[in-house]
Protein backbone atom coordinates (compact mmCIF):
# COMPACT_ATOMS: atom_id res chain seq x y z
CA UNK A 1 0.00 0.00 0.00
CA UNK A 2 1.40 2.92 -1.17
CA UNK A 3 1.70 6.06 1.05
CA UNK A 4 4.22 8.12 0.05
CA UNK A 5 3.94 9.26 -3.86
CA UNK A 6 6.99 8.88 -5.27
CA UNK A 7 8.28 7.73 -2.33
CA UNK A 8 11.67 5.29 -1.38
CA UNK A 9 11.81 2.28 -2.92
CA UNK A 10 10.64 -0.95 -1.47
CA UNK A 11 11.64 -4.46 -1.56
CA UNK A 12 8.60 -4.98 -4.02
CA UNK A 13 9.44 -2.90 -6.57
CA UNK A 14 7.38 -0.34 -5.87
CA UNK A 15 7.88 3.21 -4.37
CA UNK A 16 6.39 4.47 -1.23
CA UNK A 17 4.81 1.18 0.27
CA UNK A 18 3.37 1.07 4.03
CA UNK A 19 6.26 -1.27 4.85
CA UNK A 20 9.29 1.25 3.99
CA UNK A 21 7.72 3.80 6.09
CA UNK A 22 6.00 1.98 9.43
CA UNK A 23 8.22 -0.96 10.03
CA UNK A 24 11.14 -0.78 12.60
CA UNK A 25 13.66 -1.02 10.14
CA UNK A 26 11.94 2.03 8.65
CA UNK A 27 11.97 4.01 12.24
CA UNK A 28 15.84 2.47 12.35
CA UNK A 29 16.78 4.03 8.63
CA UNK A 30 14.80 7.26 10.07
CA UNK A 31 16.89 7.70 12.59
CA UNK A 32 19.72 6.92 11.07
CA UNK A 33 19.26 9.65 8.38
CA UNK A 34 18.08 12.04 10.90
CA UNK A 35 20.40 11.80 13.95
CA UNK A 36 23.57 10.30 11.78
CA UNK A 37 23.92 7.30 13.96
CA UNK A 38 22.73 3.58 13.69
CA UNK A 39 21.03 2.94 16.29
CA UNK A 40 18.19 -0.33 17.78
CA UNK A 41 14.97 0.00 18.32
CA UNK A 42 15.90 -0.35 22.22
CA UNK A 43 17.76 3.03 22.59
CA UNK A 44 15.75 4.82 20.33
CA UNK A 45 12.83 4.61 22.57
CA UNK A 46 14.90 4.59 25.97
CA UNK A 47 16.15 7.98 24.76
CA UNK A 48 12.68 9.31 24.01
CA UNK A 49 11.39 7.80 27.47
CA UNK A 50 14.65 10.30 29.13
CA UNK A 51 12.56 13.15 26.93
CA UNK A 52 15.40 13.35 24.34
CA UNK A 53 13.62 15.55 22.06
CA UNK A 54 15.78 14.92 19.16
CA UNK A 55 14.86 10.99 19.25
CA UNK A 56 11.30 12.16 19.97
CA UNK A 57 10.80 13.86 16.36
CA UNK A 58 11.96 10.86 14.89
CA UNK A 59 9.57 8.66 16.84
CA UNK A 60 6.66 10.89 16.14
CA UNK A 61 7.62 11.13 12.08
CA UNK A 62 7.57 7.43 12.06
CA UNK A 63 4.50 7.01 14.06
CA UNK A 64 2.94 9.79 11.74
CA UNK A 65 3.95 7.67 8.95
CA UNK A 66 2.41 4.32 10.86
CA UNK A 67 -0.40 6.21 11.33
CA UNK A 68 -1.08 7.34 8.11
CA UNK A 69 -0.94 3.72 6.18
CA UNK A 70 -3.36 2.59 9.40
CA UNK A 71 -6.09 5.36 8.71
CA UNK A 72 -6.35 4.07 5.31
CA UNK A 73 -6.68 0.43 6.79
CA UNK A 74 -9.54 1.93 9.29
CA UNK A 75 -11.68 3.97 6.85
CA UNK A 76 -11.71 0.00 4.43
CA UNK A 77 -11.85 -2.02 7.26
CA UNK A 78 -13.25 -0.13 9.96
CA UNK A 79 -12.32 -2.75 12.32
CA UNK A 80 -13.28 -2.88 16.09
CA UNK A 81 -9.43 -3.99 17.24
CA UNK A 82 -6.06 -3.79 15.84
CA UNK A 83 -3.41 -5.59 17.85
CA UNK A 84 0.26 -3.83 16.66
CA UNK A 85 2.72 -6.71 16.86
CA UNK A 86 6.37 -6.76 16.80
CA UNK A 87 9.18 -6.08 18.55
CA UNK A 88 7.78 -2.42 18.85
CA UNK A 89 4.77 -3.69 20.62
CA UNK A 90 7.37 -4.15 23.99
CA UNK A 91 6.57 -0.29 24.17
CA UNK A 92 2.72 -0.86 25.48
CA UNK A 93 0.54 1.84 26.21
CA UNK A 94 3.40 4.45 25.42
CA UNK A 95 3.97 3.95 22.02
CA UNK A 96 -0.12 2.66 21.72
CA UNK A 97 -1.00 6.19 23.32
CA UNK A 98 1.90 7.74 20.86
CA UNK A 99 -0.63 5.83 18.03
CA UNK A 100 -3.84 6.94 19.09
CA UNK A 101 -3.17 10.71 19.51
CA UNK A 102 -1.92 10.26 15.96
CA UNK A 103 -4.96 8.73 14.86
CA UNK A 104 -7.19 11.33 16.73
CA UNK A 105 -5.73 13.80 13.99
CA UNK A 106 -6.67 11.74 10.81
CA UNK A 107 -9.61 9.64 11.67
CA UNK A 108 -13.36 10.26 11.89
CA UNK A 109 -14.20 9.90 16.07
CA UNK A 110 -17.34 7.57 14.96
CA UNK A 111 -14.54 5.07 13.73
CA UNK A 112 -12.28 6.07 16.77
CA UNK A 113 -15.06 5.15 19.07
CA UNK A 114 -15.60 1.69 18.35
CA UNK A 115 -11.73 0.92 17.66
CA UNK A 116 -9.62 -0.73 20.30
CA UNK A 117 -5.84 -0.93 20.02
CA UNK A 118 -3.50 -3.47 21.67
CA UNK A 119 -0.32 -4.47 21.62
CA UNK A 120 0.74 -7.60 20.88
CA UNK A 121 1.80 -9.67 24.00
CA UNK A 122 4.22 -11.66 22.13
CA UNK A 123 6.40 -9.12 20.29
CA UNK A 124 9.00 -10.61 17.80
CA UNK A 125 7.49 -14.05 18.48
CA UNK A 126 4.20 -13.80 17.60
CA UNK A 127 5.39 -15.34 13.86
CA UNK A 128 6.69 -18.09 15.20
CA UNK A 129 4.52 -19.24 17.35
CA UNK A 130 1.67 -19.06 15.05
CA UNK A 131 4.10 -20.84 12.43
CA UNK A 132 4.77 -23.31 15.08
CA UNK A 133 1.24 -23.87 15.97
CA UNK A 134 0.27 -24.60 12.20
CA UNK A 135 3.17 -26.98 12.36
CA UNK A 136 1.57 -28.93 15.40
CA UNK A 137 -2.22 -28.90 13.98
CA UNK A 138 -0.76 -30.23 10.30
CA UNK A 139 0.99 -33.55 12.16
CA UNK A 140 -1.80 -34.09 14.59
Amino acid sequence: MQIVKNGEKCGCGSTGCYQSYASTTALLKLAERKLGKKLNGKKIFDEVHKNNLEYKKVVDEWADYFTDGLATLIYIFNPSLIVIGGGVSKQGNFLKDIFQKSLETKVMKNYLDILEMKMAERGNDAGMLGASYLLLEKIK
